[in-house]
Order: structure tokens, then C-alpha cells, then sequence
């Protein structure tokens, strides 16, 4: 399992190639995702993820001031926090 890290204000240009360039001189990348607007990474090595962090976070990218931080939790802890929340909703 890798170290994800979370791209905020990412210019809506963004394609996953740019991304990758951006990032992969950092190490190796298991997974780009973008939405709209935002985005993950997902290093292989977390200091590689710390290093990515520290060099990005306020960096202009394609004429956006990116936000680059180490996502909270990992996706299954997401996942299942979302279902329980539905749980409980439903059970209310």
C-alpha cells in the first residue's frame, strides 16, 4: 500500500499526464486520480509523498496555486466511514 497524496486547486486543464510529470521525478507512482478541480497521487515510497509535499504545496501549476498535502486515511477507511454514515442515516 502506498502513501496517497491530495492535489487541491488544480487547474481544471489538468490532464493525468501532466500530473505524472509533475510528479514523478519524486519516485515511483502507483495511481493518479483527478476529479473536478482536485486530485490524488499515490506514491510507492511515503517519503517520496513528504517530498513531494514539501517541494509543491503553494506551487503555481498551470496558472493555479496548487495545495498538496498528505490525504487523511486511506480509501477503504473513506469507504467504510461513508457506508456507516448511510447505516446510521437509514436507521434514524
Amino acid at each position: 500500500m502506498g502513501t496517497r497524496v491530495y492535489l487541491g486547486h488544480l487547474s481544471r486543464d489538468a490532464s493525468d499526464r501532466d500530473v505524472e510529470t509533475l510528479f514523478k521525478s519524486y519516485g515511483r507512482l502507483r495511481e493518479v486520480t483527478l476529479k473536478n478541480g482536485f486530485g490524488f497521487v499515490e506514491f510507492s515510497d511515503p517519503r517520496d509523498a513528504k517530498d513531494a509535499v514539501y517541494d509543491n504545496h503553494g506551487k503555481d501549476f498551470m496558472g493555479e496555486r496548487l495545495v498538496v498535502e498528505i490525504a487523511r486515511g486511506d480509501r477503504r477507511d473513506r469507504r467504510e466511514e461513508r457506508d456507516d454514515r448511510r447505516f446510521v442515516a437509514a436507521t434514524v
